[in-house]
This record gives structure tokens, sequence and C-alpha cells, in this order.
């Protein structure tokens, strides 16, 4: 909901979290916030999510609060932070991400992406090989790669991705890359 030219209201529901069209457990929980723009070059967006999140476990709380910065023409720097604290499970993590994303041209741009994210006990799970994991644990990961706009409804984004994790003795390189098609 645009509630002025420079704060607009976002409210909505899902059945829980990663759940597609099905809902697992209770999963409900309410989900919006607001964005606005701060100055000519600032804009900040707050989004929760609260409630049962299903398979996740309920009681539970999750945000993210995004700054997005222009810095010149070209270049343009986002800075977000995510918490995630379900109560039934004792979960609590918390994250920052940093992007910087520099566009040549229409057709062409540039993005780097650095983030921190601790990740409780509870979450028990190494990305780098599925064991349990005991302990507080944080994960850090840097990404650069493009956007190529071929036409106005074709986009390749090739990525690198690094990934380490200092507490867990563990680090793994990924190259992807997708095509996003719009009509």
């Amino acid at each position: 909901y645009n509630a002025s030219d420079d704060l607009t209201l976002y409210a909505g529901w899902t059945a829980g979290w990663d759940t597609g069209f099905d809902q697992f457990g209770d999963g409900s929980n309410f989900l919006g916030g607001f964005s606005t723009q701060l100055t000519e070059d600032a804009a900040f967006t707050y989004i929760t999510t609260f409630g049962d999140f299903g398979a996740r476990g309920s009681d539970a709380y999750s945000h993210s609060m995004v700054l997005d910065v222009t810095l010149t023409e070209n270049l343009n720097w986002v800075v977000q932070s995510d918490l995630v604290d379900i109560n039934s499970t004792g979960e609590e993590n918390i994250g920052l991400n940093q992007y910087l994303f520099y566009t040549c041209s229409d057709r062409l741009a540039y993005g780097l992406r650095a983030e921190w994210w601790k990740a409780d006990e509870n979450l028990a799970f190494n990305p780098f090989n599925g064991n349990a994991v005991t302990g507080s644990t944080s994960y850090y990961n840097l990404t650069g790669g493009m956007n190529y706009r071929i036409n106005p409804n074709l986009i390749v984004r090739p990525e690198y991705r690094y990934d380490w994790s200092p507490g867990l003795d563990a680090d793994q390189g990924t190259f992807g890359v997708d095509l996003i098609a719009t009509y």
C-alpha cells in the first residue's frame, strides 16, 4: 500500500516457511513491513515475519533491514541485516550482508557481495558436509558476478562464490550461472 510518495506498507500471510503449496505443521505467520525514501539517494526497508513457521518451529520472529544507497550515477551500495529467532527450538541467527553494484551500461552490470552469518548451535547443520554442528558457528562468503542483458527479456548471470567457516575449518568455491527470462 502506497501510504505516501515516500512510504510503502506491506502486509500478508504465509503458511509457514519453505512450504510452497503445502502447510507443514501449524504454519501460519504474518509477513509485512515498510519501505521509505530517507533522502534522494538513500532508501530503507524493514520486513518482518512472525508466528508459527511450520517445519522450522513455532513462536518465531524474523526480520530483514535493508539500506540502499546510490553512491554515484553508476555505483550502488546495499547493506542488509537479518535476524531469525525461533523460541520453540531456541534457534537464534543473525547475519550482515553488503553489496556493491556497478552499472556499466543498459546491458552490463557487475556485483560484489560479502556476507557474515552466525548460526546458532540449534541449527545443527554444516553446509560443507551435512554433519551436525556443535556450538554457534560463523559462516562467511564473498561473491562476484555480472548481469548481462542479452535482450530486454533475457539476462545471463555468471558468478563465483567463495564460502568459509574458520570454526569448522572448512572452505569451498562455487561457480554458477543462471539465465532469467521475463515475459
